[in-house]
């Protein structure tokens, strides 16, 4: 990932900053860590699952995320913001080496309407507390025994 990160802000002459942690945190570390913030914000353009929008939105924070990808199996617009977006084919943004010079079709988020919606939640606290407390409601079902008895009971469904 860093060396992914490096070879793409060499492109640019303001790149923002990034700080990559590595290190496993415990289940504790990373409530911790999540709780040092306010909101969580992921405008981005492909996800294929969501897991820290997941963690964020167990942690009680308000998610705004783009309103396309994987993490829309379980945002919606009563437990996240949903930012606009429209759909694009651009290259050089898939992780596998092998697909970087193909065009992948990704989702881009509206930056002017995501500009709006951070000024909106920076005025508005009981929205950010209303759907907050609705994504902890929504969530509750999703856990990681739940997930594994699921695959368990796919694979045998296809063993038999």
């Amino acid at each position: 990932v860093i060396d992914i990160v490096k070879r793409v802000t060499k492109k640019y002459t303001s790149p923002p900053e990034f700080i990559c942690i590595e290190k496993t945190f415990s289940d504790s570390e990373l409530y911790d860590f999540y709780k040092k913030f306010d909101i969580y914000v992921q405008p981005s353009m492909a996800e294929g699952y969501g897991l820290s929008v997941l963690e964020a939105m167990a942690c009680g924070l308000p998610c705004i995320v783009t309103g396309w990808g994987g993490h829309m199996n379980f945002c919606n617009s009563d437990n996240s913001i949903i930012i606009p977006f429209h759909m694009s084919y651009r290259k050089g943004m898939a992780y596998d080496e092998s697909l970087s010079k193909k065009r992948i079709k990704v989702a881009v988020p509206e930056i002017n309407e995501l500009a709006k919606i951070l000024r909106q939640c920076h005025k508005d606290m009981e929205l950010l507390n209303r759907i907050s407390s609705q994504a902890l409601q929504d969530i509750n079902h999703l856990t990681w025994e739940k997930a594994a008895n699921l695959l368990y009971k796919k694979i045998q469904e296809y063993c038999d």
